[in-house]
């Protein structure tokens, strides 16, 4: 079988972003693309054989957006910011082990497959911390609204990376947006 080439398309570098570090994360062993325009989205398809495409909603309506290929194989998944309806979509706040299991079962369509990439819970104190990062606060604001020494604050964050494989700062908030930590309104203000 080859590889698994999906494509993301979203007007939002955020959660393009934050699609492909959860990808990643999940070990699937997919070539992930990332689009932010249709023309763009239309020849990646064309060109390299997309075998899934995870569409922000925003984009592009359903109706339009299936038209732009005449693949009968291509599978296309809808990134909704309401909850699903007639077509296949996740709700923007999926988490990143319902995006998983969501993919898994496109890729392997009737097939029970069990979570593999194990439990990376955070603690209370490291969700505290990750909200704050999220939001936009340095490591001192951390500290001092924690109650936290700056040692702590900065112990916190790697273990976070440790346990999430999440570098940036963007990527934690885009992780805190998935995980339902903060809500997307919060993170743009």
């Amino acid at each position: 079988m080859s590889q698994l080439k999906i494509l993301v398309l979203s007007l939002s570098n955020i959660i393009r972003l934050g699609i492909q570090q959860s990808l990643s994360d999940l070990n699937i062993g997919a070539k992930v693309y990332l689009s932010s325009e249709i023309d763009s989205a239309k020849d990646i398809i064309e060109k390299l054989k997309i075998s899934l495409i995870i569409v922000d909603e925003n984009i592009a309506s359903a109706n339009e957006f299936e038209k732009l290929t005449t693949n009968p194989d291509l599978k296309i998944l809808y990134l909704s910011f309401r909850s699903a309806d007639i077509f296949e979509k996740m709700h923007i706040n999926i988490n990143q082990k319902e995006l998983g299991e969501k993919l898994r079962e496109y890729i392997n369509p009737g097939k029970d497959i069990k979570n593999q990439e194990g439990e990376k819970g955070l603690s209370k104190r490291e969700n505290e911390v990750v909200r704050m990062l999220s939001l936009g606060a340095g490591n001192k604001e951390i500290a001092q609204k924690l109650h936290l020494s700056l040692h702590t604050v900065l112990t916190h964050r790697k273990n976070i990376i440790r346990k999430l494989g999440i570098k940036t700062t963007s990527g934690i908030t885009v992780y805190a947006i998935l995980n339902g930590i903060i809500t997307i309104e919060e993170a743009t203000i």
